[in-house]
Protein backbone atom coordinates (compact mmCIF):
# COMPACT_ATOMS: atom_id res chain seq x y z
CA UNK A 1 0.00 0.00 0.00
CA UNK A 2 1.41 3.39 -1.00
CA UNK A 3 1.38 6.49 1.13
CA UNK A 4 -1.94 8.33 1.47
CA UNK A 5 -2.39 12.00 0.51
CA UNK A 6 -0.52 14.37 2.81
CA UNK A 7 -3.63 15.65 4.66
CA UNK A 8 -4.69 12.08 5.46
CA UNK A 9 -1.20 11.19 6.69
CA UNK A 10 -1.10 14.27 8.94
CA UNK A 11 -4.56 13.46 10.34
CA UNK A 12 -3.48 9.91 11.15
CA UNK A 13 -0.23 11.21 12.62
CA UNK A 14 -2.29 13.45 14.93
CA UNK A 15 -4.38 10.47 16.00
CA UNK A 16 -1.23 8.48 16.76
CA UNK A 17 0.10 11.39 18.78
CA UNK A 18 -3.07 11.52 20.86
CA UNK A 19 -2.87 7.78 21.43
CA UNK A 20 0.68 8.13 22.74
CA UNK A 21 2.27 6.46 19.72
CA UNK A 22 5.47 7.83 18.22
CA UNK A 23 4.48 7.24 14.59
CA UNK A 24 5.91 9.87 12.28
CA UNK A 25 6.29 8.00 9.01
CA UNK A 26 3.74 6.08 6.99
CA UNK A 27 5.12 2.65 7.89
CA UNK A 28 4.87 3.38 11.62
CA UNK A 29 1.40 4.94 11.26
CA UNK A 30 0.18 1.92 9.33
CA UNK A 31 1.46 -0.42 12.02
CA UNK A 32 -0.69 1.46 14.55
CA UNK A 33 -3.90 1.58 12.51
CA UNK A 34 -3.82 -2.11 11.56
CA UNK A 35 -3.80 -3.24 15.17
CA UNK A 36 -6.78 -5.31 16.19
CA UNK A 37 -7.77 -2.88 18.96
CA UNK A 38 -7.31 0.39 17.00
CA UNK A 39 -11.00 1.14 16.41
CA UNK A 40 -11.90 0.18 19.97
CA UNK A 41 -9.14 2.47 21.25
CA UNK A 42 -10.51 5.37 19.21
CA UNK A 43 -14.11 4.76 20.29
CA UNK A 44 -13.16 4.59 23.97
CA UNK A 45 -10.66 7.46 23.87
CA UNK A 46 -11.20 10.05 26.61
CA UNK A 47 -10.65 13.61 25.43
CA UNK A 48 -10.15 14.59 29.06
CA UNK A 49 -6.74 12.93 28.90
CA UNK A 50 -5.37 15.23 26.16
CA UNK A 51 -2.62 17.46 27.49
CA UNK A 52 -2.12 21.08 26.50
CA UNK A 53 1.05 20.16 24.60
CA UNK A 54 -0.76 17.44 22.63
CA UNK A 55 -3.52 19.89 21.71
CA UNK A 56 -0.92 22.41 20.62
CA UNK A 57 0.95 19.86 18.48
CA UNK A 58 -2.28 18.75 16.81
CA UNK A 59 -3.20 22.38 16.12
CA UNK A 60 0.17 22.96 14.48
CA UNK A 61 -0.24 19.81 12.37
CA UNK A 62 -3.71 20.95 11.32
CA UNK A 63 -2.37 24.36 10.30
CA UNK A 64 0.30 22.67 8.19
CA UNK A 65 -2.33 20.47 6.53
CA UNK A 66 -4.58 23.42 5.76
CA UNK A 67 -1.64 25.38 4.38
CA UNK A 68 -0.58 22.49 2.15
CA UNK A 69 -4.13 21.79 1.04
CA UNK A 70 -4.65 25.43 -0.03
CA UNK A 71 -1.63 25.31 -2.32
CA UNK A 72 -2.45 22.00 -4.01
Amino acid sequence: MGSPPTPVRFALESICLLLGENAQDWKAIRSVIVRENFINTIVNFSTDDITYVERLLCTVLNLVVVSLWCYV
